[in-house]
């Protein structure tokens, strides 16, 4: 009936909202128990599914739970491609691969990262990222190429100094050492 139907959803919202709560508490595990309850052999029982996802990915995360925090915003990304969390969704994909040490994916993560929204809020810091999982990756033209970008689009900003530093590091890893050293003297 109607009035069932009202009444589970509104069963699930309290659900949710203990989950969010017990996140900003700082209580990933708790939250993470009351966002599962909201998925049922993969089926979603809440209109709110990019929500759930994101979620679960965020208190996976705070628990150092990358793999599963990487699975859960994924969902987000490839289920809910009109999502209002498209964009942290994509940044929780990057920093998961990131803290899973495969920089080649977080290379590849933080650059959709950036080519989705060059003029968003992750933009800069996406840039940057990119560059140094190239740099982890020892992919020291890409991070250069990175790394010029930022000082192109966002001379001013706090990241254009550090990258201008990692630069002279991945002149100086390519044994490139004058180059290296003229770079890093722009710093002094």
């Amino acid at each position: 009936t109607e009035r069932a139907d009202e009444a589970e959803q509104m069963r699930h919202d309290a659900i949710f909202r203990i989950g969010l709560s017990s996140m900003n508490l700082a209580q990933y595990e708790t939250a993470l128990s009351y966002f599962s309850q909201l998925i049922e052999k993969d089926a979603l029982k809440v209109p709110y599914g990019d929500q759930v996802y994101y979620w679960i990915g965020e208190a996976c995360f705070h628990l150092e739970r990358y793999a599963e925090a990487l699975e859960a915003y994924q969902q987000v990304v490839q289920r809910y491609p009109q999502s209002s969390l498209l964009s942290e969704a994509r940044y929780g994909v990057a920093w998961a691969y990131y803290s899973l040490a495969q920089w080649e994916e977080a290379a590849n993560a933080f650059e959709q990262l950036y080519q989705a929204d060059p003029q968003g809020e992750f933009a800069l810091e996406a840039l940057f990222q990119r560059g140094d999982s190239y740099l982890r990756a020892e992919r020291y033209a890409d991070a250069e190429t990175a790394y010029h970008i930022i000082q192109q689009a966002f001379p001013e900003s706090e990241l254009s100094s550090q990258a201008q530093f990692r630069l002279g590091h991945a002149y100086y890893q390519q044994n490139q050492l004058e180059k290296a050293a003229a770079v890093l003297q722009q710093l002094l």
